[in-house]
């Protein structure tokens, strides 16, 4: 397969990967500084209103972090690759199927 192709979606792959980083931090920092340090949480947002946000932006990033994973294990598919691959992507589908779960019943206890 041509080099540059697999240079360039590598570098892509890696760019995705860094969206992931910074939804998460991104939701991580907002969340912190908006419900906690402004004196929002218990005033006007809710304990569980504050976890469903920051869930939000964790599955998100997650997804992010899959996609990037698929994305750099495709032209260089050697056995060890897809085994780490396979388990990352169990891992991070078991963690977004649960979160999942989770915001859902946060959703409806904030209702």
């Amino acid at each position: 397969m041509n080099t540059n192709l697999i240079q360039t979606i590598d570098a892509f792959a890696v760019f995705v990967g860094l969206v992931g980083v910074l939804v998460i931090v991104a939701g991580v920092v907002l969340i912190h500084f908006i419900a906690l340090e402004m004196g929002m949480k218990g005033r006007y947002i809710s304990h569980d209103s504050i976890r469903y946000r920051l869930g939000v932006y964790i599955l998100l990033g997650l997804e992010f972090l899959v996609a990037a994973d698929i994305l750099e294990t495709v032209f260089k598919p050697t056995l060890e690759q897809l085994t780490i691959l396979g388990g990352i992507v169990v891992i991070r589908t078991g963690l977004n199927y649960f979160l999942n779960k989770e915001l859902e019943d946060l959703k409806e206890d904030i209702k």
